[in-house]
Formats: structure tokens, sequence, C-alpha cells
């Protein structure tokens, strides 16, 4: 049994985004030079929700691409994306490119948090990509 296995067991539901935020390459450059699409990105100096993008914003998120409740399942989902891109994305860091992962945690029962294995740890540090969670826990009942 896995570490892993043990959060999974805990969770209701988890995903994860790969970000890249800068303020002088915009979205589609990013996809041009990662050669992947991203599911959401928003463009400097548009307006979101009433509210002025500051800053160029690219994502690619797990979330509604996977089913699993194992948060390891979705940061491999990223990092399959990317997938011999190590120098791709030190170029884009380069440029001035925030590269990071946010993955979401729900709690199944109000205990538990996510794990990470050392398959992800090691992933995380051959790309420089820091990673954090938002982590909720519903009430015991």
């Amino acid at each position: 049994m896995k570490n892993s296995d043990y959060s999974n067991a805990l969770c209701e539901r988890t995903y994860s985004t790969l970000s890249i935020v800068s303020d002088s390459v915009e979205p589609d450059e990013i996809s041009k030079i990662l050669s992947i699409a991203p599911t959401s990105s928003k463009v400097k100096g548009e307006m979101f929700k009433s509210i002025k993008v500051e800053k160029n914003g690219w994502y690619l998120s797990s979330e509604n691409e996977l089913s699993s409740t194992n948060t390891c399942d979705h940061i491999d989902w990223l990092f399959d994306k990317l997938k011999n891109k190590e120098d791709v994305v030190k170029e884009l860091q380069s440029k001035g490119c925030r590269v990071a992962i946010g993955s979401f945690w729900l709690s199944k029962n109000g205990r538990g948090g996510p794990i990470l294995e050392t398959k992800q740890i090691l992933e995380l540090a051959k790309f420089n990509i820091p990673i954090g969670w938002d982590v909720s826990f519903e009430e015991v009942t």
C-alpha cells in the first residue's frame, strides 16, 4: 500500500492546476512554447468578473479530466503533459514566468490531507515547480 492510498481513502474530490503567470508573456505564446493548449487563460488588461486582470495567466487543470481522488494521479497527469519539456519550462521561467501547481483537496469526513509520493517530489524538483494546496474539511457529524 502506498502512502497516498491512505490519503485517497479520506478524499471526496481533488484536482491540480498548472499555472503559468507572467507580466509580459501572453497565454498564446505560452501555448506555442509548450505545444499544449490550456484549459483556461487570462490576458493582462482584460476584465474578469468585473476586475481588471493584472497579469497574463495560462492554466492547465486536471479538473473534469480525471475522476481519481488521489492527488498524486492529478499531479502525474500534469507532468505527463510536460514530458520531455524541462528545457521549455526553464525557458519560460527565464522569461520571468512564475510556474506553479495548485491543488484542491476536499476531505470526505473532516480528516486527512493530501500526500505526495517520491515520484511527484522528484518531478517538482526536476522542473523547479512549487506546489500548494487549498484543503477543505467538511464538518464531522
